[in-house]
């Protein structure tokens, strides 16, 4: 396995735990993952492309909605997200 087929691997276990705990609705929970991918783990535009439309199959219409949602993420979430990402990372 390569290092990038890991990193996605390893992205995708954390982003279907966060999809199964939402209690948000769909388009939300697209929002939340791409949140934690840009702005938490912060991810290139190419891996960012790749995630949206392979994994996330959105078009461009999609992206700009998606961008949208990312936008109205509550703070506490956005909080909790970092402060988990540090916590990681210590």
């Amino acid at each position: 396995m390569s290092f990038t087929a890991y990193i996605f691997a390893m992205f995708f276990k954390k982003c279907v735990c966060l999809l199964l705990m939402s209690s948000y609705s769909f388009p939300c929970s697209k929002a939340k993952v791409l949140y934690k991918f840009v702005k938490v783990d912060n991810r290139s535009a190419e891996d960012t492309a790749k995630l949206l439309h392979c994994c996330l199959s959105c078009t461009e219409e999609d992206t700009k909605l998606l961008k949208f949602w990312m936008k109205g993420l509550s703070r506490q979430f956005k909080e909790q997200q970092l402060k988990a990402a540090r916590a990681e990372k210590a």
